[in-house]
């Protein structure tokens, strides 16, 4: 061993000082949380690193390598829409085009033959016999002139007086004038009419019936008569519905149900017609 300082050692120290001096607790420590690491060996070749995934793009028509298409279900519900209208119209079309042929074609076969057909012409529907409008006649009734030898007035072909509200006179009638004709009646009650219907502003005559016709049952002064109202009116006054006319048919008919239901009458001139006179 050389010479020198002799040097105890530091264990020995530190054995002697733990038996001498009091043991000093060391202070608390907060602990940590342990984290583990897990080492893993590296390879020899560093793993590429993956590239990040795009977003799908929604899918549209495309043609893929096979030559095959891509339709959405929309697109398809369209597509076969506007081919069935695309059909629809073609089928009109058609229609229309082989309709329109076909009539052009019968017109060219029937043509001929209705146009050598004569022409379907609708019967002449007979007028009445209306007299000619004259100065006098359009001046409303006037007295006609006296008879000349040559044309002589017509005369009832009955026998018998003309019965009026003045007593038996000539017939009054004028020609060419038309006359309402109420009923065909007896003498007297064709009396009785034409007092009634002149007490009450109507002037009315009767005219007996021809003894051969067959509505005169009793020939005589006893047989039937016709009776008229007065005045007559003209051909035109009669088309046109003159006041005159419609005035006396609505008079005749009030007069004529007061006539039957309060005078006990054998008629309510409910029958009338116009007559004209010749």
């Amino acid at each position: 061993m050389p010479g020198g300082r002799q040097t105890t050692p530091l264990f020995d120290l530190l054995s002697k000082g733990a038996t001498s001096s009091p043991r000093v607790e060391p202070a608390p420590r907060p602990t940590k949380p342990v984290v583990r690491v897990e080492l893993k060996p590296q390879s020899g070749e560093a793993s590429p690193r993956a590239a990040p995934i795009a977003p799908a793009s929604p899918a549209s028509p495309s043609y893929t390598a096979r030559g095959t298409l891509r339709l959405t279900t929309n697109a398809l519900y369209i597509g076969i829409a506007a081919v069935s209208v695309l059909l629809i119209g073609m089928y009109i079309l058609g229609f229309k085009i082989g309709t329109s042929k076909e009539a052009a074609k019968t017109q060219n076969e029937l043509g001929p033959a209705f146009r050598d057909r004569p022409a379907v012409t609708e019967p002449a529907v007979r007028q009445p016999d209306t007299p000619r409008l004259t100065n006098s006649a359009a001046q409303g009734p006037t007295v006609p002139p006296a008879a000349s030898p040559a044309k002589p007035m017509p005369q009832p072909a009955a026998s018998g007086p003309i019965l009026t509200s003045h007593g038996s006179l000539q017939d009054p009638r004028q020609k060419d004038l038309n006359y309402l004709a109420l009923a065909r009646l007896p003498r007297a009650d064709c009396d009785a009419a034409i007092k009634f219907l002149a007490a009450n502003g109507v002037e009315a005559f009767a005219v007996p019936l021809d003894q051969n016709d067959r509505e005169a049952n009793n020939p005589g002064p006893l047989g039937r008569y016709r009776l008229y109202v007065m005045p007559g009116i003209t051909g035109e006054q009669y088309k046109a519905d003159h006041p005159t006319k419609t005035g006396l048919q609505t008079r005749v008919a009030q007069l004529g149900q007061v006539w039957q239901k309060e005078h006990r009458g054998s008629s309510n001139f409910g029958s009338t017609g116009w007559v004209k006179y010749q």
